[in-house]
């Protein structure tokens, strides 16, 4: 049996930016459905933050969710096991009061597991799926875990050790010896795709910020009678940079660095030369018109560096900037400053 799991896909991030949920459709529709029904998938795994905010819901975010997303997982009759995670639960303390329960409950192949963990058999293959620890479902989680028959845990966790996203190191949480028994562990929570030993993170679907450039995005699939976990890219990326050398350029190529493809996406140019302001007038115009969902321009070339030195003031994740940061300040817990940072932003970035 090929269970396909998905994980983080924050439906309404980026305070319900609409061309970030333009590319997420375009994900759902050309990508994961149709690999759905080619492969005659009856169950998927979901494991956390199904929407972003935990506070409420865009009502045309939630319109359009169904309608590429849910509806079409109805319509073909595949069942939805989803935990809850950090961002779907309205409380930090506990998960009862949670978007998914809230919004979805008149879909009958939508099912949640909120508090307790839960034991899901898969042609004979056991799965143990855990919801977000907090206060509330702490010993029983922990209990869970070490009784469970299955060989194999889904979760919404934050270990130790692992890439919150790239650059960015989780220095706190739970240890990665809690998970050492099992055969295969498989977390949402973390964005950026990473593995050690058995504990895989398997990223979310698609970027949805800039530090998430040139980061590999997409779902995964669990072969139960093999135990392989396989990678299904998303072919579209979000956010794309493109350098931009006038002297390297014919002005009939000018126009050839942007692409019908890139519609809706977030680009960055990056200027090393720009002599040529007939070359650089024509780009713009083709900016504009291309149907971006914005667009940037880096002129390293007004900064006066060499072209060794270019790419560092090219900032293209700000939580890696905040670690280097860290590091060239005189202080004894630079673990721990690193840490606040980094949850001061997040929790700015969730608001």
């Amino acid at each position: 049996m090929k269970l396909v799991i998905i994980t983080d896909t924050h439906l309404g991030c980026r305070q319900d930016n609409k061309p970030i949920l333009s590319h997420q459709r375009k994900f759902y529709e050309k990508t994961f459905i149709p690999y759905l029904k080619k492969h005659k998938i009856t169950d998927i795994l979901h494991l956390g933050d199904v929407f972003d905010r935990r506070t409420g819901i865009n009502f045309d975010t939630l319109d359009q969710s169904k309608e590429f997303l849910f509806d079409p997982l109805a319509a073909l009759g595949v069942n939805m096991h989803t935990i809850i995670g950090n961002h779907d639960a309205y409380y930090k303390n506990k998960n009862d009061v949670n978007s998914v329960s809230l919004l979805l409950s008149g879909y009958d192949n939508i099912h949640a597991y909120v508090e307790d963990p839960v034991e899901l058999d898969f042609d004979g293959c056991k799965v143990g799926l855990v919801p977000w620890i907090t206060s509330s479902n702490y010993d029983k989680t922990y209990k869970f875990l070490k009784k469970t028959k299955a060989t194999i845990i889904g979760g919404h966790f934050a270990i130790s050790g692992f890439e919150m996203n790239k650059g960015s190191v989780c220095e706190d949480g739970m240890k990665a010896k809690t998970f050492k028994s099992f055969e295969l562990v498989m977390s949402g929570h973390f964005h950026h795709k990473s593995f050690q030993g058995n504990i895989h993170y398997l990223g979310s679907p698609y970027q949805m910020a800039w530090y998430d450039y040139g980061d590999a995005r997409g779902f995964h699939v669990l072969d139960t009678d093999t135990r392989e976990l396989e990678f299904v890219p998303n072919p579209s990326d979000m956010f794309i940079k493109i350098m931009y050398d006038d002297t390297a350029l014919r002005t009939d190529e000018v126009e050839t660095l942007i692409s019908d493809s890139m519609e809706g996406s977030f680009i960055k140019v990056v200027v090393k030369n720009n002599d040529d302001k007939d070359k650089m007038s024509l780009l713009l115009e083709k900016l504009e018109k291309s149907g971006l969902g914005d667009y940037k321009i880096d002129d390293v070339t007004s900064v006066g560096l060499g072209e060794e030195e270019e790419d560092t003031v090219i900032i293209e994740d700000i939580l890696p900037f905040l670690s280097q940061y860290v590091t060239t300040l005189d202080l004894d817990n630079k673990a721990a400053v690193e840490s606040l940072l980094v949850s001061l932003y997040k929790e700015a970035m969730n608001k």
